[in-house]
């Protein structure tokens, strides 16, 4: 990170350059709070009152998904239902010719 600073700093480096060079610290600085967060969780106790309480939200968040898997997979068996009522009528209106 402190490299790539370095790096825009520098005058000789070109626009184009620049910008692949600001895209790139922006990669290292998010991954480097991705695996601040990831420590962080690590060293929390599991049964720690902070632990704990995230356990919940995290059930939670789950439970939102599976509600929303849930209503997806109805939709989509609704719709092919339907599919295979039409297709049935086509095919009485197709035998009866």
């Amino acid at each position: 990170r402190v490299q790539i600073r370095e790096w825009l700093s520098n005058a000789a480096v070109q626009t184009e350059c620049k910008d692949k060079l600001e895209e790139a610290r922006r990669k290292v600085e998010n991954d480097m709070q991705r695996f601040k967060d990831f420590e962080r969780d690590l060293k929390t106790k599991a049964f720690s009152t902070c632990a704990l309480t995230r356990g919940g939200e995290d059930m939670d968040m789950e439970e939102e998904q599976r509600m929303k898997y849930q209503d997806w997979i109805g939709q989509t068996l609704q719709s092919l239902s339907d599919q295979v009522d039409l297709f049935d009528a086509d095919l009485e209106v197709l035998s009866a010719k």
